[in-house]
């Protein structure tokens, strides 16, 4: 004859031949699946912990390089820029020097120079100027009209003109003075 005993959890009659005995209890089939159950349930919460705690490091490591390769790029950049700063600053070049040239002294410069102011004056009014004077500022750099009274201007008709260089020594002011004589 076969002989019952009873659950100690959950109070079942269960054969004696299918009791589990555990830390000192008997136990039927049933309530040591619910109490696997629970201590791989147990089990899973602590290894789903550990992947998160893990997981949670590894995020955290990768955004600390992360910051480091940024804070190193910013610091190259930084670097490279002051570098730039500092050849730019060395290799600026010097103010170019402006320079006065006396055009009384350089006559024949002049005179080309007051060839061009006429070409470009007929070609903007369709005529020769009438004076040396309606060449200046627009048609001239700034000096060469100190030299106009090193010069004879007439104009000779529509489209042509006489420029010639009077003697510096006999220019108008010197021949006013020799006439008085």
């Amino acid at each position: 004859m076969e002989k019952y005993t009873t659950c100690s959890v959950c109070g079942a009659s269960i054969l004696e031949k299918c009791a589990i005995e555990e830390n000192g209890k008997i136990l039927c089939g049933d309530c040591v699946v619910k109490d696997t159950n629970k201590d791989v349930a147990k089990a899973e919460k602590i290894a789903k912990e550990k992947r998160d705690h893990a997981y949670e490091q590894e995020r955290r490591a990768i955004a600390l390089k992360q910051k480091k390769r940024a804070i190193l790029l910013f610091i190259v950049a930084l670097i490279a820029f002051a570098i730039v700063q500092i050849l730019m600053q060395i290799n600026q070049p010097e103010p170019v020097k402006r320079e006065t040239i006396d055009f009384s002294n350089k006559l024949p410069v002049a005179q080309s120079l007051i060839n061009i102011g006429i070409y470009k004056y007929s070609a903007d009014n369709q005529k020769l100027p009438a004076t040396l004077n309606a060449l200046y500022p627009l048609y001239l750099p700034a000096g060469v009209d100190i030299a106009f009274a090193y010069f004879s201007y007439k104009v000779i008709d529509d489209n042509s003109y006489a420029l010639e260089i009077i003697h510096p020594e006999t220019s108008p002011d010197t021949e006013s003075e020799l006439d008085e004589k």
